[in-house]
């Protein structure tokens, strides 16, 4: 089961949906703590992912604003 949870811990960071949600629950099934804190990490790591590509998008659409308006202006 300890393979398991480094496994879990380690996916919850690259792929939150499977490292924490499936392994979450397959360790929740023995160790409910544990499971739990997978699963949390996991909702946490997707949040932060979330937000980080709505700041990309935001950057992106800026620039790109700001190059239209240096067309426009021409």
């Amino acid at each position: 089961m300890d393979i398991l949870v480094i496994i879990g811990l380690i996916l919850a960071f690259i792929n939150p949906v499977i490292g924490g949600v499936l392994v979450g629950y397959i360790v929740w099934l023995q160790e409910p703590v544990v499971g739990l804190q997978l699963i949390v990490l996991s909702f946490t790591m997707m949040s932060l992912y979330i937000i980080g590509f709505i700041v990309w998008v935001t950057r992106k659409l800026k620039k790109i604003e700001q190059r239209l308006e240096l067309i426009e202006g021409k």
